[in-house]
């Protein structure tokens, strides 16, 4: 039986989300986990905060949304806080889980966080 960690980054749906779909076909136990990142307060390129207090509103509920939905279906969403990587690979040593599913963003920053963990060793299996 295969287990791996779902990823939710931005896309927090379920319905109509390609790469949770295909995670659940593929898995037998899945994992679903929202990594909450430490932030700096403004982008030092255009000195005003990076994220808004609206956007940080809308977030929290939209976590509190899926994580309804999640326990509706007998699941639970698990809120980790911390760099992703260490993240993940805390979550290997103590659960022995070594692929992560989630939805691929084109921007260079998250790419680069997929190709870090691969490079550390994880199965990415991330769908755009």
């Amino acid at each position: 039986m295969t287990t791996a960690i779902y990823w939710f980054r931005n896309d927090l749906r379920l319905s109509d989300n390609p790469a949770f779909t295909q995670a659940c076909r593929e898995t037998a136990f899945l994992l679903p986990i929202y990594i909450i990142q430490p932030l700096p307060k403004e982008d030092p390129a255009l000195s005003f905060p990076k994220i808004s207090k609206l956007r940080t509103e809308f977030l929290e509920e939209s976590l509190h949304d899926l994580s309804a939905q999640l326990l509706d279906l007998g699941s639970n969403l698990f809120k980790l806080e911390g760099d992703v990587i260490k993240v993940f690979q805390d979550l290997r040593v103590q659960l022995n889980i070594n692929t992560i599913y989630c939805e691929e963003i084109q921007s260079q920053e998250e790419l680069s966080e997929l190709a870090i963990l691969r490079q550390a060793g994880f199965e990415v299996k991330s769908i755009w």
